[in-house]
Parts: C-alpha cells; sequence; structure tokens
C-alpha cells in the first residue's frame, strides 16, 4: 500500500497576498520555501511527529490494557458466582479475592504489565540503550 501523504498546505502567502498551495513539511505548518528548511521549524516538526506517534502508542497501550482488564474481571466474576452460587450481578470484590486466591488467578493486569512498543522504550536485549 502506498504511503499517503499529509493533505496540510503552507500557511503562508505570497508576496502578491495570494495562498502558497505548496505542501508544508511533515509535522510542520510552512513548505521548504517559507521557512520549513530552518532549523528550528525541522526540530519542531519532529518533535510534533514524535509527540503524535507516542499519543497514538499509549492509546493503543490503554486499550489494551482495557481489554486485559475486562476479561480478568469477567473470568474472576464467573468463577466467583460459581464457587459462591450468588447471581454474576450480586458479585462483591471479596468474593472476586477470595476466587482469585483459591484459583490462584493471576494478579489483575495493570499499567505496568503492557510495554510500549520497543522505538519508544530502552534497548537491553541488543545490550546498549538508547
Amino acid at each position: 500500500m502506498a504511503r499517503v501523504r499529509q493533505g496540510r498546505r503552507c500557511s503562508a502567502h505570497r508576496s502578491n497576498g495570494a495562498e502558497c498551495k505548496a505542501f508544508a513539511i511533515l509535522g510542520a505548518t510552512v513548505c521548504a520555501a517559507h521557512g520549513g528548511r530552518t532549523p528550528q521549524v525541522k526540530h519542531a516538526a519532529q518533535r510534533r511527529l514524535v509527540m503524535r506517534s507516542l499519543h497514538l502508542q499509549i492509546g493503543h497501550q490503554t486499550a489494551v490494557l482495557e481489554a486485559r482488564r475486562r476479561a480478568w474481571l469477567e473470568q474472576a466474576v464467573a468463577i466467583a458466582a460459581g464457587m459462591t452460587g450468588k447471581p454474576p450481578s450480586k458479585i462483591t470484590r471479596v468474593d472476586i479475592y477470595v476466587a482469585s486466591v483459591y484459583y490462584k488467578l493471576p494478579p489483575e493486569p495493570s499499567s505496568a504489565d503492557v510495554r510500549l512498543d520497543s522505538r519508544f522504550g530502552p534497548r537491553t536485549a541488543a545490550g546498549y540503550r538508547n
């Protein structure tokens, strides 16, 4: 699949007052001809791209964590309901705790269990760190 280029146009205006119709550089609001080649614009654009990437990655990992927590809770409620004979709507946290201890369920998933993509974490597998 071909890479789709962003549709953002340069926000600068030409000397005759018309809008510049060139594409802005990735992560910035201006094209190369209107200041996109300057170090400060390149740096800000790179920072925006990294922050957007991190934001998307964290959002995905949050959704994964919530799905894991929901699955764990459904399993714990089902076990506690079968163990106590109560309907699932009447199960309390104490019932879930007792069922998790008795049936040796793994602990409830936490954010520490979810790892970010290897591009953003320490590179210990290769024997060096960022």
